[in-house]
């Protein structure tokens, strides 16, 4: 399956940040994705598709590096994690998201 990547910004009613959503499936690598800098809170949720664990890290172009992770969960029969976290000191560029397990996820990053 090809990584589903939706890297639009969009605005909360609350802020007026733009956030970014990227969704995909499995081991992937996202489509590329600019970031402003700064401080961003990370909401991030793993739909139960038969998987048992899924992690994200955030990873910025060209070399991956630095590299910070979002998410690792364990996913139990019938459930589906969500969580919010937060990084700190991020560089203005281009980043993508690297995904392992085989999970679908979906990661937004909202400017703080």
């Amino acid at each position: 399956d090809r990584p589903r990547a939706d890297a639009r910004a969009s605005y909360s009613p609350r802020t007026s940040s733009p956030a970014v959503l990227v969704q995909g499936r499995g081991r992937v690598n996202s489509e590329p994705f600019a970031l402003g800098g700064g401080q961003y809170r990370v909401s991030w949720a793993v739909q139960k598709s038969g998987c048992v664990v899924g992690s994200a890290f955030l990873k910025q172009l060209p070399s991956g590096f630095p590299s910070e992770e979002l998410f690792s969960t364990d996913v139990d029969a019938g459930e589906a994690p969500t969580g919010t976290s937060y990084v700190y000191g991020v560089e203005s560029g281009s980043y993508f998201i690297r995904a392992t397990g085989d999970c679908d996820w979906s990661v937004r990053l909202q400017a703080l």
